[in-house]
C-alpha cells in the first residue's frame, strides 16, 4: 500500500480563499480594487520577509563549514507512492550560506512566477479569482519555504529535528568529500 502523501496546507487554504471569495462580485471596481490592494499588501509582506531572510542568510557568509545535502526529492503523483530516499553517494558537499542562498532564490523565483500569473490573468485577460489566491498563498510562501522557516526561528515548531535540510556533518559513503570551491556563490558572483 503507497503511503499517504504529506499533509500540505495550501490545499485546504485554497479552497477556503475559493470558498470565501465566490460571492463577491468582481465586476464591481471597488472589489477589484481591494482585491488587488490586498495582492499589493501580500507582495510587500513577503518582499519584506525575503529581505530579513536574505540578510540573516548574508550575516552567515564567513561560516565555511562544509554539510552535505541530500538532492532535491523528484515529486510525486498525489496519492502514488513516494519519491525513493536519496542514496548516500548523491549528497552534494556545500556550505550553509551556498545552500539556503539557493533555496532562498529559489522560493524567491517561484513566488514572483506565480504573482507574475495572478497579474497577467487578471490585467490581461480579466480573470481576477487568482488575485485573491495569491494575496493569500504569496505570504503562506514564506513559512512554506524551509529557509525561511529555518532563519526565522519557525523550523522547530512543529518538530526538533535537529538537521532542518536532512543535510550531514560527515560525509557518506561514496558522496564527494571536498567542495567544489569552483562553483560556489562566491565565485558566480565575481562571474
Amino acid at each position: 500500500m503507497p503511503a499517504m502523501p504529506a499533509f500540505d496546507l495550501k490545499m485546504p487554504l485554497s479552497f477556503l480563499v475559493i470558498f470565501l471569495t465566490r460571492k463577491i462580485d468582481m465586476k464591481d471596481p471597488e472589489n477589484l480594487e481591494f482585491a488587488r490592494f490586498c495582492l499589493a499588501g501580500g507582495v510587500a509582506f513577503t518582499c519584506l520577509m525575503y529581505l530579513v531572510v536574505y540578510l540573516l542568510i548574508n550575516s552567515k557568509k564567513n561560516d565555511k563549514t562544509v554539510i552535505w545535502v541530500p538532492p532535491k526529492v523528484k515529486p510525486a503523483m498525489p496519492f502514488g507512492p513516494a519519491a525513493a530516499p536519496a542514496q548516500p553517494h548523491e549528497y552534494v558537499p556545500t556550505t550553509y550560506y551556498d545552500h539556503e542562498f539557493k533555496l532562498l532564490k529559489d522560493g524567491i523565483g517561484s513566488g514572483g512566477m506565480s504573482l507574475g500569473i495572478a497579474c497577467l490573468m487578471s490585467f490581461q485577460f480579466n480573470i481576477h479569482m487568482s488575485v485573491w489566491m495569491q494575496a493569500v498563498l504569496l505570504p503562506f510562501s514564506v513559512y512554506d519555504l524551509l529557509v525561511c522557516r529555518k532563519n526565522l526561528g519557525l523550523a522547530n515548531l512543529f518538530n526538533s529535528t535537529p538537521n532542518v535540510y536532512g543535510e550531514l556533518m560527515e560525509a557518506p559513503p561514496g558522496a564527494p568529500t571536498t567542495l567544489d570551491t569552483t562553483e560556489t556563490t562566491e565565485t558566480k558572483k565575481t562571474k
